[in-house]
């Protein structure tokens, strides 16, 4: 079983609206994705300040650190 430990880091946090493209998984994107820079691999679950869940599961002109585009509906 592999230990998870909680980490606290300081990212920009981007929120962003469909497309009409499919995320780099190739889902459409839902509530509750997000698209993060390369140093989160892809399924990586990030806890947003406000206690929401998000998964890693798209990519973007982010940069290889530290960023967190969010999925919204509006």
């Amino acid at each position: 079983m592999l230990d998870l430990v909680p980490h606290v880091l300081n990212v920009v946090l981007t929120f962003y609206l469909a497309t009409g493209n499919p995320m780099y998984n190739g889902q459409m994107p839902h509530s509750g994705a997000a698209a993060c820079s390369w140093n989160f691999p892809i399924g990586t679950r990030l806890a947003l300040p406000a206690g929401d869940i998000v998964i890693c599961k798209d990519r973007g002109m982010l940069g290889s650190r530290g960023h967190v585009d969010v999925f919204v509906r509006s």
